[in-house]
């Protein structure tokens, strides 16, 4: 990963930082987003917020075609998407 100034840094690591595949299975299913269904409805709100403050940090510093914003963009909509199926499936009931 690019050194990223440090204000958008701190966004990125609290936010858990941009996964490292092959480290370990734990990053590689973070890399995929199969994490997400084993959170839970709270843990998974705050990493809607992080994520989001994230790529919003990236972008605004002009780094949106970066790999990083890229795996972030698609880390909220993986997550907005597990958020909607768990609506779905209460709504259902």
């Amino acid at each position: 990963m690019r050194r990223l100034p440090a204000a958008v840094a701190w966004y990125v690591e609290v936010a858990g930082g941009v996964p490292r595949p092959f480290e370990s299975v734990e990053q590689f299913r973070r890399h995929l987003h199969d994490d997400l269904r084993e959170m839970g409805d709270e843990e998974l709100e705050a990493e809607r917020i992080m994520t989001s403050l994230a790529k919003a940090a990236l972008i605004r510093n002009g780094l949106a075609d970066g790999a990083e914003a890229t795996w972030f963009r698609g880390r909220v909509s993986a997550v907005i998407r597990e958020i909607t199926r768990r609506q779905r499936r209460t709504a259902r009931r």
